[in-house]
């Protein structure tokens, strides 16, 4: 069965399903960019029982929009040594994509079609500078301190993220282009921890807007036995929770639990929709051309509160020479022999 045709295709409007093969990947699908469909409850990606498959091979892949429903991905029962790339992790987890089955592991591969850099972590001070993807378990502490300026280009991390005992470390300016954490091998530990460290006062992620992935016990932010108080009520962790639309623990609190603001001043706190400085409760210049939302100091923000919206992007579907657009699902199965 000759599916070099497929290589041309950037758009499928559908799911794609891929199951008991003899495919060794999916590189005939190489330049698929984007997957819309329609929830129904299916599996979105479904792809089972092809004992060859070692990886997926869609290093063009960047979005998967459901229209409505939470976007789910099975992939089971194909080669013991199966793997997904950081690009293709990354899209799923910007999807928030619920694996409900998952039989993989991240691929080694430091190259990426769109010639991001990717890195392997294992010492802070000896890493390659400008890393926008790291692989493995990010660990900063008053060893490595010193060389944060590695970290400032940092988008993604495949592993888990720890902020532990440092000296210096007075806030998390060095993360301000850091957007997610993914790890597939779940631990059993908060993806995200920052613990006993001694300076630090601040804490804010203006670039974090969707949780851990995928979701879990282990979707949580843990920050714990700091020597400077990082929030001083229920208030500033709602906030620092709703702007990185992940739950927050609190020297082993939720945020629910903390004691309520006690204010003396009238004057209201402004935050720009858009994060410009890392001030969590003082933000005093902002640029021009922002929206923003007004708090009351002495508000209390639940649970529900929404700060801001994000606006929707409207994909446009049309045929072109150079992009095919499918408006059904990818089925392949074993009905045609491959070579």
């Amino acid at each position: 069965m000759n599916l070099k045709p497929l290589s041309f295709l950037k758009k499928l409007n559908g799911y794609l399903r891929v199951y008991e093969t003899d495919l060794e990947d999916l590189s005939f699908l190489e330049n698929l960019k984007t997957i819309e469909f329609q929830y129904t409850g299916e599996y979105y990606v479904d792809i089972y029982g092809n004992p060859n498959l070692k990886k997926l091979g869609l290093g063009s892949l960047k979005k998967s929009l459901p229209a409505d429903g939470l976007p789910w991905v099975n992939l089971t029962n194909n080669h013991p040594d199966f793997c997904i790339s950081t690009n293709e992790l990354q899209a799923f987890a910007e999807a928030k994509a619920q694996f409900l089955n998952i039989q993989a592991k991240l691929c080694p591969d430091l190259i990426r079609k769109d010639k991001q850099k990717v890195c392997n972590f294992e010492d802070l001070n000896t890493m390659d500078s400008n890393c926008q993807h790291i692989i493995g378990n990010v660990i900063i502490n008053s060893e490595n301190e010193e060389h944060l300026s590695k970290l400032e280009k940092v988008t993604h991390i495949y592993g888990t993220l720890t902020i532990e005992d440092t000296e210096k470390l007075t806030d998390l300016g060095f993360l301000a282009n850091f957007r997610q954490v993914t790890n597939l091998r779940m631990d059993k530990i908060p993806m995200i921890r920052i613990n006993s460290n001694k300076k630090l006062q601040k804490i804010w992620l203006p670039n974090m807007k969707t949780p851990p992935f995928p979701n879990g016990f282990d979707q949580i932010i843990e920050i714990d036995g700091n020597s400077q108080d990082i929030f001083r009520d229920r208030r500033e962790c709602l906030l620092f929770q709703k702007l990185t639309q992940t739950t927050t623990k609190y020297n082993k609190k939720s945020c629910t639990k903390l004691p309520t603001a006690v204010t003396t001043q009238k004057e209201p706190t402004i935050l720009a929709t858009t994060p410009v400085v890392f001030d969590l409760i003082s933000t005093k210049s902002y640029e021009s051309g922002l929206n923003f939302t007004t708090i009351p100091a002495s508000s209390d923000l639940s649970e529900s509160t929404t700060l801001f919206a994000e606006s929707e992007t409207t994909m446009k579907s049309g045929y072109s020479a150079d992009s095919w657009i499918f408006s059904f699902s990818l089925i392949f199965i074993a009905l045609f022999p491959f070579h």
